[in-house]
């Protein structure tokens, strides 16, 4: 049986904001379901704090050094003691520990996969442009050259990735969602009541969309006269600043900002929105739209999500294809129509079918496998 080893910087905890974590825990934990011999190790400045719960499968926690282009000496003892089958499953990009892991990897004759989670998307490259253009050039396009494949999550990362270093071997293949045995979607009885409308995440205005979101919002409510509620949950850099900007459009009345919400509080509050938003300018797969979907809510999504095609494909939802504020408030105002006209969980049994048929882990998990030994 071939032994799969899972890096990444960080615990793997489901519960961090940072998307990659949990990705790494799923996937990590539907390919024990399916009797691979699967382990995750992990880079940090806290090794001996398992502060990650209770879980399936086998984790390896390595301390990080200061000096990141050194390998961790007790993680280069690690990979000498693998069998010959094992292969290396890489997460991330831009990452210094990965230039001699990659290289090691290579002279123990040890295939790696590596998953760069959106990060080569062009909007990405963009902030400092000119470190990362020298980065890729040096490090970065070894480091994808040398993989076995790399996996892009969605088309328009994977129009940026080839761009940046052609002729590496890559499949689109995305992030998947454990499916509920039902649609989890409140089919509220009241059309009347304001239509509630969500986004869960990391509150980085410019990654994640969150300035267009609000001035859409504020347009929905000012010039369509919208009595709909917005709710942010999750926290970040750039939550003051958003705060203030909701306060600036008038809107504060009117937008919650919850901070971050876990278990079975978060679920509670996903059960109150009608419909979930997420306008990011670019992503991988955004896990949020995964996991609510999953309960069935309706999605409205940005191109850069990578998830637009199959919004539209699976009538899911609104495709944003112009990912701008007064697009934003019309599709506001179209989600506001649907629900007093009861229409909304048409859409919600779509969005359901979508999660179904599209990103299943136990899927993605068997298409990833195969990457893994061909």
């Amino acid at each position: 049986m071939q032994k799969i080893i899972h890096l990444l910087l960080g615990k793997a905890n489901p519960e961090r904001m940072n998307g990659v974590n949990r990705v790494v825990f799923s996937l990590a934990t539907v390919q024990q379901e399916q009797n691979c011999d699967v382990e995750v190790w992990g880079i940090t400045y806290s090794p001996r704090n398992a502060n990650y719960g209770n879980r399936m499968f086998k984790t390896h926690l390595f301390k990080a050094s200061k000096n990141k282009l050194m390998m961790n000496s007790d993680l280069k003892d690690a990979i000498s003691l693998l069998p010959a089958n094992t292969v290396f499953h890489l997460h991330g990009a831009f990452i210094p520990e990965f230039i001699q892991i990659s290289v090691f990897l290579n002279q123990q004759g040890i295939p790696y996969v590596i998953t760069p989670h959106g990060a080569y998307n062009a909007p990405a490259m963009r902030k400092n442009r000119l470190i990362k253009k020298i980065y890729m050039r040096l490090f970065e396009a070894r480091i994808l050259k040398r993989a076995r494949y790399v996996q892009l999550l969605g088309e328009n990362e994977a129009k940026d990735t080839l761009a940046l270093v052609p002729g590496i071997s890559s499949r689109l293949i995305p992030n998947g969602e454990f499916v509920n045995k039902q649609n989890l979607y409140v089919k509220r009885c009241e059309p009347v009541s304001p239509v509630v409308f969500g986004y869960m995440g990391r509150l980085n205005s410019f990654h994640k969309g969150l300035d267009l979101l609000l001035e859409g919002f504020a347009i929905y409510k000012h010039k369509y006269s919208g009595k709909g509620k917005l709710y942010l949950i999750g926290d970040g850099a750039d939550a003051k600043i958003l705060q203030d900007t909701a306060v600036h459009y008038g809107i504060n009345q009117s937008v919650v900002f919850w901070g971050k919400k876990y278990g079975e509080v978060k679920n509670a509050l996903l059960d109150q929105l009608d419909v979930f938003y997420h306008t990011s300018r670019f992503e991988g797969i955004p896990t949020a739209v995964i996991e609510t979907s999953n309960r069935g809510i309706p999605c409205v999504v940005s191109k850069g999500t990578n998830l637009l095609n199959y919004v539209k494909d699976f009538h899911a939802g609104e495709s944003l294809d112009i990912n701008s504020p007064e697009f934003i408030a019309r599709s506001m105002l179209k989600m506001q129509i649907l629900k007093s006209n009861k229409s909304l969980p048409r859409l919600s049994d779509n969005t359901f079918r979508m999660i179904q048929q599209a990103f299943d882990w136990k899927v993605i998990s068997k298409q990833l496998i195969n990457l893994y030994e061909s």
